[in-house]
Order: C-alpha cells, then structure tokens, then sequence
C-alpha cells in the first residue's frame, strides 16, 4: 500500500514555533510608535542567519549548489519577519534532498533544513528574547 507524501509546499507551512513569541509581539505592538520596524527586523535576521547556518552544515555538499543556495534575508520591509530558504535558481534539487524521491533514481532524504532548524531552536530563542527585550528596555 503506497503511502501519500505531503506536498512540499504543505510542509513548507508547517514553520517551526517559538513559544511566547506572539505575547513579546504584542508587548511590542505598544510601544511601535518609537520603535523602528528595522531594529525589530534586525533582531530577526539575525536569528535567521544563525539558522542559515546551520542549515549549509548540513547540507550534504556534491556539486555546492545547495549550500550556496541556503539563505537569510530580511523578506518584505513592510513585515517584521525574516525569511531562511533555498534559492532555486541557484539550488533546484534542494526538496528532493530534504525530502528524498522515488526516481528515476531513487534517493532516500538527506534533511539540512529540519535539523537546522531543530538543532537551533533554543539559540534562535535566546537571540530573539535578548534582541527584542533590549529593544524593549530602550523604549520603555
């Protein structure tokens, strides 16, 4: 019986979570006035390249194309985010790593991005409580 695979896209969605990070959200929603969106963003990039990282240690290294590929980027200024990906362009292979394929020359998965991304979740943690409460005591 075959099994169905998740589309990559649906396990794309499924970004990891950082617990408390909506309720320091919203502490900081009351004092945006002051603060600049880029201070905030900062923080955020700057968690993202931790990941970024991480993620080229991983990355199982053939030709280099992924790990060139492997990005942070601070992602829509209007936004306070920051993005952690895979430049197709640059790595059009990297879901059939992360994730294996069925042919015509099947390979099993090799993840970098999943253990990237757990493997750094407390240092991420601790960038963002760090940058946003310094953030906080700056404008409070």
């Amino acid at each position: 019986m075959a099994t169905r695979r998740r589309s990559v896209n649906a396990l794309a969605r499924r970004a990891f979570k950082i617990e408390g990070v909506e309720e320091l959200q919203a502490e900081l929603s009351k004092i945006v006035n002051e603060v600049t969106g880029k201070e905030m963003k900062d923080v955020y990039v700057k968690a993202a390249i931790v990941v970024r990282d991480e993620a080229r240690r991983f990355a199982p290294e053939v030709t280099g194309a992924l790990r060139r590929g492997i990005f942070a980027a601070r992602g829509d200024e209007n936004k306070s985010s920051a993005l952690v990906g895979v430049n197709y362009k640059i790595a059009p292979h990297a879901h059939l790593v992360e994730f294996g394929h069925a042919g015509p020359h099947p390979a099993p998965p090799h993840p970098y991005m999943r253990p990237a991304v757990e493997n750094k979740k407390e240092a991420v943690k601790q960038i963002m409580t760090d940058g946003l409460g310094a953030i906080v005591k700056k404008y409070t």
